[in-house]
């Protein structure tokens, strides 16, 4: 399994399990989330640590059915 395999199968696992607290400690601290929905890019762990809870929670159950792979630059 590769790095993206395994970062997919962990940020599933922890939406699924709705693990908060996981969600934040999975991002970098440079994370930047680009949204369609959002008129601009959400920068950092905190920012996008805190919008992603609120998705988990609103989208809840929340079901990811492919992933997409930009290689080193994310997922």
């Amino acid at each position: 399994m590769d790095a993206v395999e395994s970062f997919t199968e962990r940020w599933t696992r922890i939406v699924d399990e709705r693990d908060l607290d996981a969600l934040a400690a999975i991002l970098r601290d440079d994370v930047v989330l680009h949204s369609p929905v959002l008129h601009r890019p959400t920068e950092g762990r905190l920012a996008v640590g805190l919008l992603l809870s609120h998705v988990v929670e609103v989208l809840a159950p929340l079901r990811y059915t492919g992933a997409y792979d930009d290689g080193a630059d994310g997922v």
